[in-house]
């Protein structure tokens, strides 16, 4: 249980990167990469929210409004 929670911190932090670096991606796109499902890149962003960052998935991207 520990290995699949620090996979899951790992990949909120790489995807967190990754979109802070301006680079733009898909949710299926970033679904890819992490070899996850795109509901997981969902999860993903509603977490990002509830620490007050303002990330969206639009069809175009994912969108991150507050960046620091």
């Amino acid at each position: 249980m520990f290995k699949s929670n620090l996979s899951e911190a790992n990949r909120n932090i790489e995807l967190l990167a990754f979109l802070l670096n301006g680079e733009q991606i898909t949710k299926q796109e970033a679904a890819d990469m992490f070899n996850v499902e795109e509901i997981t890149i969902s999860r993903a962003l509603q977490y990002y929210r509830s620490l007050g960052i303002e990330a969206f998935g639009r069809k175009t991207g994912i969108k991150i409004l507050n960046k620091p």
